[in-house]
């Protein structure tokens, strides 16, 4: 598994500025829910698969709370989906550099 560190995701998807970090709050929730349900799943069961605690996947689908790097890529990995697709920089979730 690729381990990316916080300074290199911020430079990648330029979340220095305000209007980025916002663009990301208010994307990534809607994406991540939107890949749960495409997928057929219920939170429990994401729960469940990932070991991320569904408490946890709700705060992450409502914007509560931000997933650390890891669990960013557990949650892109079980769904299938690009990093970049769930933070908004792509609007394709297959896409590939």
């Amino acid at each position: 598994m690729i381990k990316l560190n916080r300074q290199y995701l911020n430079n990648m998807l330029n979340l220095n500025d305000k209007e980025g970090v916002n663009m990301y709050r208010e994307i990534f929730p809607a994406r991540l829910r939107h890949a749960r349900l495409e997928a057929g799943y219920t939170q429990q069961k994401v729960a469940e698969a990932t070991g991320i605690p569904q408490s946890t996947i709700t705060k992450y689908e409502t914007g509560k709370l931000e997933p650390d790097l890891e669990k960013l890529g557990k949650l892109a990995e079980f769904y299938n989906v690009q990093i970049n697709w769930l933070l908004g920089v792509t609007i394709d979730p297959n896409w590939k550099p």
